[in-house]
């Protein structure tokens, strides 16, 4: 049984490796969204401070994970757990009929400890009223906590929020993630505003679709900067494999190609009206971003909204395009 606990607590030691290796400052991008957090939580964590206990909350895949592990990975005396390991490692313990406070007690021998994705006890309540307890009797050791809600579960001595990234915020994200990657690519600032506008506001997403975008567009072989017309190309490919796009196409019943089409049969083009207004109301796309990326217009955009704005004034079509998303 000795045997099996030891091998339960190197196991989350070696995913505290991995997730250091994962998420450090060399490719963690500072701009104004985290700038303020990100020196507010180091002091905390290098501070003498009785207020030992903060919780960290914002939307989903906006870099709160991320930010913590760029701060500790040079930390030789914390430990990372994702809260869903926690879960796992409480049943492990209860199949071995072991006292779950032997890793409690080992959790004591860190000075910081993180457990991330806290909101996944909510539904625990015995998982939920141990984690509280170990909180309450952690004595001096720093915790943080990171969620999604501003409804901490527990009583947090300093609560703060990652905000949700700018327009400027992406910009720079974007830049320094394409630079890292490879420092021939380069945007011009149309492309880059471009490119910004289109990806939202979701971090770990950002990332994904730009990885995405380099597998398809493939190494430069100049130094000419890239423009919309390039990314173009490759983003409308992007853009139809998109899941909410496909929704939309699946649920009118067209193809992503009816899209971009110059088909002006009043059945496409009043499908292609409602896309176009989703599109804009429920993606956030800019008319400018929607005009590139359908081969449209600017005024057939606004034309295309303003259609819908009209019809929307009935509740039962209301009501149907209320059912996209």
């Amino acid at each position: 049984m000795n045997n099996k606990s030891e091998y339960l607590k190197n196991e989350l030691i070696q995913k505290h490796r991995s997730f250091i290796q994962k998420n450090n400052p060399s490719n963690f991008f500072i701009c104004s969204q985290n700038l303020e957090i990100s020196n507010y939580i180091k002091i905390f964590i290098n501070s003498e401070s009785n207020n030992n206990t903060l919780y960290l909350y914002g939307n989903d895949g906006i870099g709160k994970t991320h930010l913590i592990g760029s701060l500790i990975s040079e930390k030789s005396d914390c430990l990372y757990i994702d809260t869903s390991d926690f879960i796992n490692t409480y049943y492990e313990y209860q199949k071995l009929e072991k006292d779950f406070s032997e890793l409690t007690n080992w959790f004591l021998t860190f000075n910081l400890i993180i457990f991330d994705s806290i909101d996944l006890i909510k539904d625990k309540p015995n998982i939920k009223q141990l984690l509280e307890t170990y909180i309450k009797n952690s004595g001096k050791q720093k915790i943080i906590s990171i969620g999604i809600n501003n409804s901490q579960p527990y009583e947090f001595k300093i609560i703060k929020q990652l905000p949700d990234p700018n327009i400027n915020d992406l910009q720079i994200i974007t830049s320094k993630f394409l630079s890292s990657y490879n420092s021939n690519i380069r945007l011009t600032k149309a492309a880059l505003n471009y490119l910004s506008s289109i990806l939202g506001n979701n971090i770990q997403t950002i990332v994904n679709k730009l990885i995405n975008w380099l597998v398809i567009f493939g190494n430069p072989n100049s130094l000419t900067p890239i423009g919309i017309e390039d990314l173009n190309k490759t983003l409308k490919i992007d853009l139809h494999n998109h899941k909410q796009v496909q929704e939309i196409c699946k649920k009118l019943n067209i193809n992503a190609k009816d899209l971009i089409s110059k088909t002006r049969t009043q059945k496409i083009v009043f499908k292609r009206d409602i896309a176009i207004y989703l599109l804009k109301k429920k993606l956030l796309l800019t008319h400018e971003t929607i005009g590139i990326l359908l081969n449209k217009k600017h005024s057939t955009i606004s034309h295309s909204i303003k259609k819908i704005e009209e019809k929307i004034k009935d509740p039962i079509f209301k009501q149907y395009l209320e059912t996209f998303f």
